[in-house]
């Protein structure tokens, strides 16, 4: 198997967890408003800090996997 195949395999497995994280968060921040223990501008700011900080390590896991690879 060629390696992009399997650098295209890893980085589609990232995202992939990337976005259960990010629906887990935002099922959590939900039910945070819903029981009053944020208000919905607190939960916002929140989930953008926190899918924020995903994006950015995924994008450093894309490439520390490309230079291995290399």
């Amino acid at each position: 198997m060629d390696n992009n195949h399997w650098l295209t395999q890893l980085l589609m497995l990232g995202v992939g967890t990337t976005t259960l994280v990010a629906d887990k968060l935002r099922e959590v921040s939900d039910e945070l408003v819903k029981d009053g223990k944020l208000n919905p501008e607190q939960a916002k700011e929140v989930m953008d800090d926190l899918l924020q900080k995903l994006k950015s390590e995924q994008g450093n896991f894309e490439g520390q996997m490309q230079r291995q690879l290399r």
